[in-house]
């Protein structure tokens, strides 16, 4: 199955979200957060968005997937899916934290219904 737009969309959004800080932030390692709650005990945070908007520090082309990137040891590890039809990989991305740069990444084969390459 493939996300929704708006589920990607705000994948995009999360990962310079979560990587904006000045300072180091603790560590986002599951789902949800250290407490799997949806807590950020995070001191600072910002109230608001900036006018002219966020400074985004590094863009990574991800494709669609079903997971929001993980934050932990100064790493950022996303899970996307590489459509080529006929064929499909699911690919687990390790990525650094200041950079962007890849670190490495693992795909797999899967098998995905027809209806799963349709662009719209």
């Amino acid at each position: 199955m493939l996300c929704f737009p708006k589920t990607l969309l705000a994948g995009a959004v999360t990962v310079p979200l979560l990587l904006s800080a000045a300072v180091r932030a603790e560590d986002w390692p599951q789902w949800r957060g250290l407490n799997r709650d949806g807590v950020c005990d995070e001191a600072g945070l910002l109230q608001s968005f900036p006018a002219e908007g966020l400074k985004v520090r590094w863009r990574v082309p991800i494709g669609w997937g079903f997971s929001s990137p993980v934050v932990a040891q100064g790493r950022v590890f996303m899970a996307d899916s590489e459509l080529i039809k006929p064929k499909a990989k699911e690919r687990l991305h390790c990525l650094d934290e200041s950079t962007g740069k890849a670190i490495w990444t693992h795909s797999y084969d899967v098998a995905y219904e027809d209806w799963a390459f349709d662009s719209t």
